[in-house]
């Protein structure tokens, strides 16, 4: 369980407080996913998968299959959305505030006109971008991951950690 994989990387001193606080208050398979897809929650994911540590990919798809790859979009009270792909290729229409992308391949992502979302690609993941007129994106690159942007790149901030 995935649960249990957040617990032990705690005890390995890979967690802060306050985020574990979190994960031991989630009561349902909801809302532990609901705390991986916050804005902190994926960009610990995806910092830990790209300083090599093994995380448990295919539990995770299994574990949280019915919110993954657009299933479902997590919305946040601070006024903020998510959604977390994983494994995924094909298309996608960034949405929401938040798109995670775990291990994707050959995804064609748009971004739709007057957005502005932030997409973020762990190891492993490519992306192709098209700029819909208007639209801003924000990019966070983690470990071997990238991205092609297809139209104004003077409307993208791309960040590698």
């Amino acid at each position: 369980m995935i649960k249990d994989w957040i617990e032990t990387m705690s005890r390995s001193g890979l967690v802060c407080s306050d985020y574990m606080r979190k994960i031991s208050a989630a009561d349902s398979r909801e809302d532990i996913f609901r705390v991986l897809c916050d804005a902190n929650g994926g960009n610990w994911l995806f910092e830990q998968h790209a300083k090599g540590v093994p995380l448990p990919i295919d539990e995770f798809c299994k574990e949280f299959t019915n919110y993954l790859n657009g299933n479902r979009e997590m919305r946040y009270s601070q006024g903020y959305s998510s959604m977390f792909f994983c494994r995924y290729n094909g298309e996608l229409v960034a949405g929401t505030t938040l798109v995670y992308l775990l291990e994707c391949s050959d995804v064609n992502v748009t971004v739709m006109v007057n957005s502005y979302p932030s997409l973020i690609l762990s190891n492993g993941s490519k992306a192709n971008v098209t700029m819909l007129p208007y639209s801003r994106l924000n990019v966070e690159l983690y470990g071997d991951a990238s991205v092609n942007i297809i139209g104004d790149m003077s409307r993208v901030r791309i960040t590698k950690h």
